[in-house]
């Protein structure tokens, strides 16, 4: 699961959240320009109210998108969980056989219980977030309506220049907070870049394929297996197999027969 996630953060900002952000800051520089061409006055009272438009629209994507950057810890409990819900689905005959339904799914709920939590108190502070986001660009939207209004009926400004200004700088305002949304991405899919290419980079300390070391021609030779014990992870306390000791000649064929999870 671990995998998949890195992954999938590493594509995500190669992708569409890349243009996303090359967008945005086009948007940004267009809009500026196009409202001083408009009203170099109103343009002035708009740049004033960027910082909370931008901010709003930053809060708005933040909450939409939720906490795409979880803790260390509650990662490691959904990854658990998610080991345990595989093998019991891959082993779900030794589940049933040894009668285990109940213990597993009591595990999985458990697992579960921390990041359902923090997903529950942090849900508060998107939902606060958002309407933060609401009541900023709207409320910026009125005061530039109010101003441009009262500018209009002096005659200092028209119509169309007020809708160009304000049209241009506040979706301006919206493209940089949703880039600075996106900023923090770029970090993350940084360290989940080097995460991969550790695994990838990865070579164990018997590594099969390595042409290092002897090479027999030709390999010839008995099978034994000596006093061993064995247990499944997730069922630690239950031994399946109890002191195995079984002997194959060269050349043998052996079949071993048994139930599902007896050890096979």
């Amino acid at each position: 699961t671990r995998l998949s996630e890195e992954a999938a953060t590493v594509r995500g900002l190669a992708g569409e959240r890349l243009g996303i952000m090359a967008a945005n800051i086009a948007t940004l520089a267009a809009g500026i320009a196009i409202a001083f061409e408009a009203s170099w006055k109103l343009t002035l009272v708009v740049i004033g109210l960027l910082p909370v438009v931008a901010l709003a629209s930053s809060l708005e994507l933040l909450a939409m998108a939720g906490d795409t950057g979880q803790q260390t810890e509650e990662k490691q409990e959904l990854e658990a969980a998610g080991r345990i819900l595989s093998e019991s689905v891959h082993g779900v005959r030794t589940v049933q056989a040894f009668g285990l339904e109940d213990v597993l799914a009591d595990v999985y709920g458990k697992r579960l219980l921390k990041p359902y939590r923090s997903a529950r108190s942090k849900a508060w502070y998107a939902g606060a977030g958002y309407g933060f986001s609401q009541c900023g660009q709207y409320g910026a939207m009125g005061l530039i309506f109010y101003i441009g209004g009262l500018w209009a009926m002096d005659g200092d400004l028209t119509l169309n220049d007020l809708m160009r200004v304000m049209m241009g700088l506040l979706m301006s305002a919206m493209g940089a907070g949703q880039a600075s949304a996106l900023a923090p991405d770029v970090g993350k899919a940084a360290k989940a870049a080097k995460a991969l290419f550790r695994i990838v980079d990865f070579r164990p300390e018997i590594d099969s394929a390595s042409p290092e070391g002897a090479t027999p021609a030709k390999v010839s030779g008995d099978i034994c297996f000596r006093d061993v014990h064995f247990a499944y992870p997730t069922r630690a306390s239950r031994p399946v197999l109890r002191g195995l000791s079984l002997d194959i000649k060269a050349g043998q064929t052996v079949a071993l027969v048994g139930r599902s999870g007896c050890g096979k």
